[in-house]
């Protein structure tokens, strides 16, 4: 929720017309938008997300796995390791290019789904 907050934050400070927001945690979209529905430890954060969300002419949220944008997972992993509360990049970090070309491309990775069988 930090990180859709600070990135919702970003957008509204730079007037950002449109934006799509692409979150792998379905909870979060789901507390999105379903205003009755809110957890109370992430109430402050949730309503800084519902204030800033609105100023954004265009925005759309939508869930998206884990496995469909391996640039925003290589992103979230580099950002648990650093010591800063906000990291801007000029350009994408070295690692990331690689991926950005896989994510245009339109390629994707399968994701394993485990399956329980019942045996009798």
């Amino acid at each position: 929720m930090w990180e859709l907050r600070d990135g919702l934050l970003l957008c509204v400070n730079h007037s950002y017309p449109a934006i799509e927001v692409e979150v792998d945690a379905k909870a979060v979209i789901d507390v999105l938008a379903n205003s009755g529905q809110s957890i109370k430890f992430i109430l402050s954060i949730l309503n800084d997300c519902k204030h800033l969300a609105p100023q954004i002419p265009r925005i759309r949220f939508s869930h998206c796995f884990r496995e469909a944008s391996r640039c925003t997972n290589f992103m979230a992993r580099k950002g648990s390791h650093q010591n800063e509360d906000l990291c801007l990049f000029e350009n994408p970090p070295m690692g990331v290019y690689a991926l950005l070309d896989f994510d245009k491309s339109g390629l994707y990775i399968n994701r394993r789904c485990p399956v329980n069988s019942t045996r009798s």
